[in-house]
C-alpha cells in the first residue's frame, strides 16, 4: 500500500486548516444559529426530549447546549421558563414609544400608572417600557397547576424580600435558577440581567412562576411571611440600571396589591442594592409630593399568539459574540441528525455532546462532497478556489479516508 510522505501530509493539514479558517470567518453568527432552527412553536421546543447531555454546571448566562440552535436546559421546569419568555418576546413585538411618553421621569422617580395583578394573583405578559431604548419583560410561567398552589392571606403576608443569586460557579442564569428550585423552595418572580433584542434594545426579563401571594420557602429569618424575588446578581456583580428599574416596578406594584408589606433585602448584602434604589425612589416622591404621574407604556401578549409564537434565535436576541463559541462548542446532534453515543450513557439516549473528532469528521465529509457551510456567495476567495480543486479534495479527504455520517 502507498503511504503519503509526511511532508505532504503536513501541506495537506495545513492547506485544510486555511480553508476552514477562510470558510468559518465568512460565516456569520445569525447564519450559524438560523439553519436548520426548529420549526415548532417556541414553547414546546426541547421539552420532552431526553436531557443526559444538557449542562449540568454551567458558568453564565448563555452556558447551554444547544438542540437545532435552541438552547436546552437541564431541567423542563427551566426549559418552560425560557421558551415562555422567548414566545412572549416574540408575540410582544412592536414599535418603540417616543421619548415624550417618559418626560419628567428620570429613572422611574415619579408616579407611575402599572399594570396590575388579576385575582388569581398574576400580572400581564407583555413589554412594559420604562424609556425609548429600555423594557422590562413580563413573563409567566406556572411551576403547578392552580389546584395544587396554596395562597397566603393578607393577615400572614408581612415582607417583600429582595434576593440574589450567590453560588459557587458564578452563573447567574434565572433560567437555571427555576431548575434549581424545586418543591417548597421557590420565591414567585425572577429578575434575569441586561440582554439586547435583536433591534438592539436592552431588556430584563422578570419571570413570574407563582402567584405573588403563594405560600413558598425562601427567607427563613423573615419566616417567609410573603413574596419575594431572585435578581440575577452575584456578590461580586454591580447592580444594573435596569435591574434597578424592574425591581422598583414590581415592588410597587406588589405594595399596591398588599399595602401592609414591608420591602426588606434577604439577609448581609443581599439583596441590599435593590434595596437602595427603591428606597431613594421612595425618598424622592415624598419629598417632591408635585412629581407628575404617567403611565408607562405596556404593550400585552396575547396568550394565543404565545402558544403559538416561531421564530429563530437570533431574529430575537443579540446573542454575545463571547458566548457564541461557548454555545456552539457545547452542540448537540441525536436522532436522524446523527446520534454519537458517550461511553458514560446507555445507548438509548438519543441526545449527546458531539465530540470535537465527530465535528472534525462532519466538517472533512461536508469539504469532500462539495457541501462545505460556506456558500458560494460568502466564502473567501480562497476557499471557493480551493473547493473547485478536484485535488485538493482528493488530498485533505481521500475516499477511503472519509468518515461516514453516523
Amino acid at each position: 500500500m502507498y503511504r503519503v510522505p509526511s511532508s505532504l501530509r503536513l501541506l495537506q493539514y495545513c492547506l485544510c486548516v486555511v480553508s476552514f479558517a477562510t470558510a468559518s470567518s465568512s460565516i456569520s453568527i445569525g447564519e450559524t444559529f438560523a439553519a436548520g432552527w426548529d420549526q415548532r412553536p417556541i414553547v414546546e421546543r426541547n421539552i420532552d426530549v431526553p436531557r443526559g447531555g444538557a449542562t449540568r454546571r454551567p458558568a453564565s448566562e448563555f452556558d447551554q447546549s444547544l438542540y437545532l440552535n435552541w438552547p436546552i436546559y437541564r431541567t423542563p421546569q427551566g426549559q418552560g421558563a425560557f421558551n415562555a419568555a422567548m414566545a412572549t418576546l416574540k408575540s410582544s413585538a412592536g414599535p418603540a414609544p417616543s421619548a415624550s411618553r417618559f418626560k419628567d421621569c428620570f429613572d422611574l422617580h415619579c408616579k407611575l400608572e402599572l399594570p396590575e395583578f388579576d385575582q388569581g394573583g398574576w400580572y400581564p405578559s407583555g413589554r412594559l417600557w420604562v424609556s425609548p431604548k429600555e423594557y422590562i419583560l413580563f413573563v409567566k410561567w406556572p411551576r403547578r397547576p392552580p389546584a395544587f398552589v396554596k395562597r397566603r392571606g393578607r393577615r400572614t403576608m408581612r415582607y417583600f424580600v429582595f434576593h440574589e443569586f450567590h453560588n459557587g460557579t458564578g452563573d447567574t442564569d434565572p433560567y437555571d435558577t427555576v431548575s434549581s428550585h424545586n418543591r417548597r423552595i421557590f420565591v414567585p418572580f425572577y429578575l434575569s440581567k441586561t440582554f439586547r433584542d435583536a433591534q438592539g434594545r436592552r431588556f430584563v426579563v422578570l419571570i413570574q412562576v407563582a402567584p405573588y401571594d403563594v405560600r413558598s420557602i425562601h427567607a427563613s429569618n423573615r419566616n417567609s411571611a410573603g413574596p419575594g424575588i431572585e435578581v440575577s446578581k452575584n456578590r461580586s456583580d454591580r447592580l444594573q440600571s435596569l435591574q434597578a428599574k424592574a425591581g422598583i416596578v414590581i415592588a410597587t406594584m406588589v405594595k399596591r396589591s398588599a399595602p401592609q408589606l414591608r420591602v426588606v433585602h434577604h439577609r448581609g448584602s443581599e439583596g441590599r442594592p435593590m434595596l437602595r434604589a427603591y428606597i431613594e425612589r421612595v425618598r424622592t416622591l415624598r419629598t417632591e409630593r408635585k412629581r407628575t404621574r404617567i403611565t408607562l407604556p405596556f404593550q400585552v401578549a396575547h396568550p394565543r399568539k404565545i402558544r403559538t409564537a416561531k421564530a429563530d434565535l437570533v431574529s430575537l436576541i443579540k446573542v454575545p459574540r463571547s458566548f457564541h463559541d461557548k454555545m456552539l462548542g457545547r452542540l448537540f446532534v441525536g436522532g436522524s441528525h446523527g446520534m454519537v453515543p458517550r461511553k458514560d450513557r446507555p445507548p438509548t439516549v438519543n441526545l449527546v455532546r458531539a465530540p470535537r473528532r465527530a465535528q472534525r469528521n462532519r466538517m472533512v465529509n461536508a469539504i469532500a462532497q462539495g457541501s462545505n457551510p460556506a456558500s458560494a456567495a460568502t466564502a473567501a476567495p480562497l476557499t471557493r478556489f480551493l473547493l473547485a480543486s478536484p485535488g485538493f479534495i482528493q488530498l485533505i479527504a481521500p475516499p477511503k479516508r472519509v468518515v461516514p455520517p453516523r
